[in-house]
């Protein structure tokens, strides 16, 4: 079974095992944003990334851009951005390639494992018969 915010909202219909911890970090990980009005989700680095990619596959690429000033020093001298774009209706800013990665990666690095224990717990009580 995939498991996802909608295959543990199914959960407990489909055994009688309670998935509450599970989707309270689901709805975590997805940023706690609900539906499917991008508008407000152009703030959410999640969602951005989630327009970003479906923009890229679906649309056309947003590419990178690495711009430079000569007035700075040493590594300010270089600004690598991804470029504002519309998806769905929604406008999603300029946003600087490695702080808004670093941002979304922390973010979800401490998630991941405790959704992943979550789920080992569930197929523990799911197979204890």
């Amino acid at each position: 079974m995939n498991i996802n915010l909608k295959t543990v909202k199914d959960f407990p219909t489909l055994c009688s095992v309670e998935a509450e911890p599970l989707k309270k970090l689901l709805c975590e990980y997805e940023d706690n944003i609900p539906g499917k009005d991008h508008k407000r989700r152009v703030k959410s680095d999640y969602w951005y990334l989630d327009a970003l990619v479906n923009h890229n596959k679906h649309l056309s690429n947003i590419l990178p851009r690495v711009t430079y000033n000569l007035k700075k020093e040493d590594k300010d001298i270089y600004r690598w951005d991804f470029e504002e774009f519309t998806y769905k209706g929604a406008a999603y800013p300029k946003q600087k390639v490695f702080e808004f990665i670093k941002r979304e990666y922390d973010r979800q690095s401490e998630l991941l494992p405790q959704i992943i224990e979550e789920v080992d717990l569930l197929n523990a009580k799911l197979f204890e018969n």
